[in-house]
């Protein structure tokens, strides 16, 4: 009876994984160095295509960085996040980004700072209440091919699935110890989307 069980626990696990959405990667432990261009250049030297089709667009999203505690209600960041601020524009120096975009809490915008000086670009302000509707008109501008969102804990992971058209709860909310994740919402040309959920200056 017992071994009959076990199969049973062992037909199912195949059966979930064989389900799971495949065009999510998993976090990886190694962390990002540079993005150049279509690869990504990690800490320990390899590197890995952004994809093998042809892209239309691409979104990069962070969580602001590490926060202060004092004010409660809209802290800026600590010494780790203004640090974290700076390692995001080195990550990016080599990439195009065609917009940068923030939520208008302080946060967020410092967070995003350091990268919009390095591009000499203005941060755009989105307004998180409504995910969908702004996820949407990001992939309806044909012009922007590779567009920086920084945002938070609970809105960055549903936002990537928005812009990938997945199911919301594949990206749970980070945990608020969790400030190194960096989404890369790929759009290809064929219509096909892909995720990847990577670290980043874990140091």
């Amino acid at each position: 009876m017992k071994l009959n069980y076990l199969f049973v626990i062992i037909g199912l696990s195949v059966l979930w994984s064989s389900c799971k959405d495949t065009s999510t990667t998993a976090a990886t432990t190694k962390a990002i160095k540079q993005i150049k261009q279509q690869t990504i250049v990690f800490d320990d030297g390899s590197e890995q295509r952004l994809s093998d089709k042809e892209i239309k667009q691409v979104f990069y999203l962070v969580r602001h960085a590490e926060k202060d505690t004092i004010p409660k209600d809209n802290p800026g960041l600590t010494e780790q996040g203004e640090a974290r601020s700076v390692a995001i524009a080195d990550i990016f120096r080599q990439s195009r980004i065609d917009e940068i975009y923030s939520t208008l809490y302080i946060r967020t915008l410092m967070t995003a700072d350091s990268l919009s000086r390095s591009k000499g670009m203005k941060i755009l302000p989105y307004e998180p209440k409504d995910l969908k509707a702004f996820a949407e008109s990001l992939k309806q501008k044909d012009h922007i091919q590779s567009v920086m969102i920084v945002g938070h804990s609970n809105t960055t992971p549903t936002l990537a699935a928005f812009l990938a058209d997945k199911d919301s709860k594949l990206y749970p909310k980070l945990d608020e110890s969790v400030y190194d994740k960096l989404y890369i919402v790929i759009i290809h040309k064929d219509g096909t989307s892909d995720v990847n959920v990577l670290n980043y200056f874990t140091s």
